[in-house]
């Protein structure tokens, strides 16, 4: 089991506490509290909205939104890593100096054109 929290509603320095509770195959439940606490330091996160890749030979740009919180003021690196040989990626700007809200463009696509259809000839 994994749990993911999404601190960008979260105050800054507060405690928060909440019960996780699964349910296996065989009917019995298991429940678990977690207590954490959402940082003060200064911080970012980012958000981007999900796509759909119609075609892997058009250029896809996704844009990805940067939000500063707790007074997050600072240049922000962005890079896509594990990226598959046969795909190109680049983030427009690459850094970016976060002092509010700012939006960065990931470009994608293929090394390689897909092949087409195959037209053959009959006299």
């Amino acid at each position: 089991m994994s749990v993911r929290i999404d601190g960008k509603d979260l105050e800054a320095g507060k405690t928060y506490e909440v019960t996780v509770t699964a349910t296996l195959v065989d009917g019995q439940s298991k429940s678990i509290t977690i207590q954490f606490m959402s940082s003060s330091e200064p911080d970012f996160y980012a958000e981007m909205t999900p796509f759909y890749v119609a075609s892997a030979e058009q250029d896809n740009r996704i844009p990805i939104t940067i939000i500063p919180q707790n007074n997050f003021n600072g240049e922000v690196s962005i890079e896509a890593i594990d990226v598959p040989n046969d795909m190109e990626i680049s983030v427009i700007p690459a850094e970016v100096n976060l002092k509010e809200n700012c939006t960065v463009q990931v470009s994608i696509h293929s090394l390689y054109p897909m092949p087409g259809p195959t037209l053959t000839h009959f006299p």
